[in-house]
């Protein structure tokens, strides 16, 4: 299929609409897959009647693993927290029934798309698997659009996030879970920005209100964080340092 360019968001959305077939993969380009990336996760999902199986990604930088932890999930079958939690909102490291994509698209226009959609369709699924094999390799490439740390990537990133929580804790999701990944995104935009919108206040309220520094975060972002609390003159001095805010 040859059309513009529209952008990420625009390209799985027509492949979901010329889709004949009743699943559905994505891989993104530079990124790889193993042999078997759509015979196991589609004779499992037969196998077992489930409308969605995720399995094992890792992230790769210059040929070698940098981001694994993925490794730890559960097996077999998951319930909906339980995806949510260990399932990864990326599109890429699940194989779908294509009528869970029913009135569902990514927003085209907008980065991280995925983490906008991703937790609606495991709310839509009725069983779903984890597996334990690794068959996405997400290579990481400093150029592509998710990561290019710019102010409107991470608003972006930030205001999904925020979406993202409030539509979790709809489906019954325990807020607590959630409050450290949001803290994480607002940090990114903080650390690209002073300009005080309405974006920009959630982003401070909601890094202000963090009880501690969570041991999920990574250790830049507990960094970040501890810095914030301390002071914000020295927060936004390492993130030009750093190169995340332009002088």
């Amino acid at each position: 299929i040859h059309t513009e360019n529209r952008g990420l968001s625009a390209a799985r959305n027509r492949g979901i609409d010329e889709a004949r077939a009743e699943w559905l993969m994505f891989v993104d380009s530079d990124d790889w897959v193993e042999q078997d990336f759509c015979r196991i996760p589609y004779e499992t999902a037969i196998e077992n009647q489930a409308d969605m199986v995720i399995f094992q990604a890792v992230t790769e930088k210059n040929g070698k693993i940098i981001r694994s932890k993925q490794l730890k999930r559960p097996v077999g079958i998951v319930d909906e927290q339980t995806a949510h939690e260990y399932g990864c909102p990326a599109s890429w490291n699940k194989l779908y029934m294509r009528g869970l994509f029913d009135d569902i698209y990514y927003p085209e226009g907008r980065v991280f798309e995925d983490l906008a959609i991703t937790h609606k369709l495991i709310h839509n699924a009725k069983k779903m698997l984890m597996l334990r094999q690794i068959l996405y390799h997400h290579v990481y490439r400093k150029g592509s659009i998710t990561h290019q740390y710019n102010t409107m990537n991470k608003k972006d990133g930030f205001v999904l996030a925020l979406e993202r929580k409030n539509e979790l804790i709809s489906y019954g999701y325990p807020k607590e879970k959630l409050e450290a990944s949001v803290c994480a995104a607002a940090i990114s935009y903080l650390a690209c920005t002073k300009i005080e919108d309405d974006a920009y206040e959630k982003a401070v309220t909601i890094v202000e209100s963090t009880d501690g520094v969570p041991d999920s975060l990574s250790k830049k972002q507990r960094i970040a964080l501890r810095t914030w609390k301390i002071s914000r003159m020295c927060f936004y001095l390492l993130s030009r340092i750093a190169g995340r805010m332009k002088s």
